[in-house]
């Protein structure tokens, strides 16, 4: 029996309509463009940039905030944290804005705080906390360091005659994002009542995470306390007080 040239060539397979788009769709899928981005770029500003594209359009303390307009980085900011020990109490928040001090005034007057003091250049009016009966006190000091010891003492003296004459006040610190400078003043103040450098670090850590840089932690570190608030560590029944955070 004679074999023509047609009867030579391969058959070609049949294939369903499903597997055709198939292979469509993984031709389609291989033509795609990659992005000029790197993916784990994308992702990352996804995720500092969903909590700007999401929510109320309320301003409130302790969000991401992003400035457009110098193209700053997006950073978290912790809601304020109030923190006891003894017959101390502080609030430490991120800086408001003339836009959001409402809101910082209604935080500070749950907390019951009667001074402010603010360790970084001034971004809001303080007249409007002046009609609360709430003093604003200018400490600012360069950031991502230490204080200077002239801010120390001013701080030390505050809270001694504060909780002193006033032992249910509450003393209220801020700095940009209440990461360094306003946390290394609780810190110092820990310090002087007699905790530990590792517990005072450890405990404002829990509630303002990422707080406090190398330079500051090692200021911490070899800091000597003079004892000024000593006395600050017990309660008003005389009893030690463990610290606590709010």
């Amino acid at each position: 029996m004679s074999v023509g040239l047609k009867d030579l060539k391969p058959k070609t397979p049949r294939t369903n309509r499903a597997s055709r788009e198939v292979v469509v769709a993984e031709r389609s899928w291989s033509c795609r463009v990659a992005p000029s981005t790197p993916l784990n770029t994308k992702i990352k500003e996804a995720t500092s940039c969903d909590c700007l594209l999401k929510g109320p359009k309320r301003i409130e303390m302790g969000t991401a905030t992003k400035r457009a307009q110098t193209g700053s980085p997006t950073y978290f900011k912790p809601a304020p944290s109030e923190i006891n020990y003894g017959k101390m109490r502080f609030l430490i928040t991120d800086r408001p804005s003339d836009a959001t001090i409402n809101n910082f005034i209604e935080e500070l007057e749950k907390h019951k705080a009667c001074a402010v003091v603010r360790v970084c250049e001034p971004s809001y009016e303080v007249t409007p906390l002046k009609t609360h009966g709430i003093d604003v006190l200018d400490w600012e000091f360069n950031d991502g360091s230490p204080p200077p010891p002239e801010v120390i003492q001013k701080w030390l003296n505050l809270a001694k005659q504060l909780f002193r004459d006033q032992p249910d006040a509450c003393i209220a610190v801020h700095c940009v994002a209440g990461l360094g400078r306003a946390p290394v003043l609780v810190a110092l103040a820990l310090i002087e009542a007699g905790m530990k450098y590792e517990d005072a670090v450890e405990l404002i850590r829990t509630q303002r995470r990422g707080a406090l840089n190398q330079k500051q932690l090692t200021f911490l570190e070899k800091y000597k306390p003079s004892g000024e608030l000593r006395k600050l560590r017990y309660t008003v029944d005389g009893k030690h007080k463990a610290c606590c955070i709010q």
